[in-house]
């Protein structure tokens, strides 16, 4: 009995295999088997794609951003020569930032005094000398209501014929503690038509300036190259 018992043990263990194998190896076995492989496939590459697609989209905004710079930038770049004894030029080197500096700015006040004050027989000049001085004047500011006053108080173009005023410059300065207001000296010669002396003026001015980086056309970069306005004017004559 007992080996019968065996025997018919065997046999059952064996049938359950064959019943297991057959299940693993049936159709929807193998088709559930092959919908996990092509999906997990799919997943995988998906997720690549989505990486490259936003590695691709940051790329793009970081050159569309530099291409925004780029075209902000002016078109022009300076360039620096050497000029010899024989007149060659050779190229030195591109310039850079321009750095405003003092100096520039001492110069520039000096500059707009002569234009502002000057008279001359020449209506033409002085019609270019009323211009300059305009352009270094900040608009709707005290220094334009001041400059117009001392127009409309002393025209320019009508007194060119009963006399001339040339200024010569004493000193430009910095007030101490200030990047913003200069004092300036002055003396203006007065001369008739026929040349003889009038006699001479002294003044003392003190001007507050400021700084514009807003665009500005071609002639404006030409009149005013350091973006310098006058925004205050007081310059009364000095008594002895």
């Amino acid at each position: 009995m007992s080996a019968e018992t065996a025997g018919a043990s065997g046999q059952s263990n064996g049938s359950a295999k064959s019943a297991g194998a057959a299940v693993a190896s049936s159709p929807y076995a193998d088709a559930k088997r092959f919908f996990i492989g092509v999906t997990g496939e799919d997943r995988r590459w998906a997720s690549i794609m989505t990486r490259v697609a936003v590695l691709s989209l940051a790329g793009l905004a970081a050159s569309m951003a530099l291409n925004f710079y780029l075209a902000s930038q002016p078109r022009l770049v300076p360039m620096f020569f050497r000029e010899d004894a024989s007149g060659t030029l050779t190229p030195v080197g591109r310039g850079g930032t321009i750095t405003i500096t003092q100096s520039s700015v001492r110069a520039a006040v000096a500059r707009w005094l002569v234009t502002a004050r000057s008279v001359t027989s020449d209506p033409t000049a002085q019609k270019e000398w009323q211009r300059e001085a305009s352009a270094l004047i900040a608009r709707n500011s005290a220094a334009q209501t001041a400059l117009m006053a001392y127009w409309t108080a002393n025209p320019p173009l009508e007194l060119g014929a009963l006399r001339r005023i040339s200024v010569a410059i004493a000193y430009v300065s910095p007030l101490s503690a200030s990047d913003h207001t200069y004092e300036a000296e002055w003396t203006e010669t007065w001369v008739d038509p026929n040349g003889r002396s009038l006699g001479t003026h002294r003044y003392h001015g003190v001007f507050t300036i400021g700084f514009s980086t807003a665009p500005r056309s071609e002639q404006e970069i030409y009149d005013n190259p350091l973006g310098l306005y006058i925004t205050s004017i007081d310059w009364p004559e000095k008594v002895n």
